[in-house]
């Protein structure tokens, strides 16, 4: 529907299922946007853990605890436009091959180039995820061979990928990644008279202030020091 409404780009986030495949979708749990709540089959699964910035989640259904083929039985909902939820449960989660291959397909349909914005999402997170065995490859290391396979490995591909984790783009340009990068820049406010970031170092906002992977690794920088001349 985007690229048939004039879209230029279309901007999927990318999380990693237990098998590895890398899907279109913002959240690492499935309620909020899946009907997986009304799965019997998968009621154990439901468990406690955290959003991929360290927050606690309480209770919730993980993505990389479920394969690709147990994603695709469920239906995806709206979980806040009213006037979408008339299509809940008709769709499918779709991988990010499936997004390339649709690209591709109405570029054909239409004549024009449609770029793709994949944000690598939660890189620490799904680090974590892959040393401790639970996803069988580093999200960046498949990422960067879907963007090798699909000849978009160059700087003037139509592909820009983001992250908010700087250790993530660097991690894919030493593997060989060509491809634009963007990095993403965060605060936990805005002042909206001067129009300036807010940020801070309390507990409450610091996940907002910082990138995950300089926390991890007990940097102080905020997101701020990237926006001078030295960062």
């Amino acid at each position: 529907a985007q690229a048939e409404a004039g879209a230029d780009v279309i901007e999927p986030d990318i999380v990693v299922t237990k098998d590895g495949a890398l899907i279109a979708r913002h959240d690492l749990t499935l309620a909020t946007s899946t009907d997986v709540a009304s799965h019997p089959e998968f009621a154990s699964r439901k468990r406690a853990g955290e959003n991929g910035d360290g927050e606690p989640v309480a209770a919730d259904w993980f993505v990389s605890d479920f394969t690709l083929a147990e994603i695709k039985t469920l239906g995806a909902t709206s979980p806040n436009h009213i006037a979408a939820q008339k299509y809940n449960g008709l769709f499918r989660v779709v991988t990010f091959q499936e997004v390339l291959d649709l690209i591709k397909q109405k570029a054909k349909e239409t004549g024009r180039t449609i770029a793709i914005y994949p944000e690598t999402k939660n890189p620490t997170y799904h680090l974590n995820l892959w040393k401790a065995g639970k996803i069988p490859a580093r999200l960046e290391d498949t990422l960067v061979q879907l963007i090798n396979s699909n000849g978009l490995n160059s700087a003037s591909a139509p592909i820009y990928v983001q992250s908010f984790e700087p250790g993530s783009l660097q991690y894919m340009r030493s593997i060989g990644s060509k491809a634009k990068q963007v990095q993403l820049i965060d605060s936990y406010d805005i002042d909206f008279k001067t129009g300036q970031m807010v940020y801070g170092t309390d507990a409450a906002h610091l996940v907002y202030s910082q990138p995950t992977d300089w926390k991890a690794a007990g940097q102080t920088q905020l997101f701020d020091s990237m926006l001078t001349p030295a960062g």
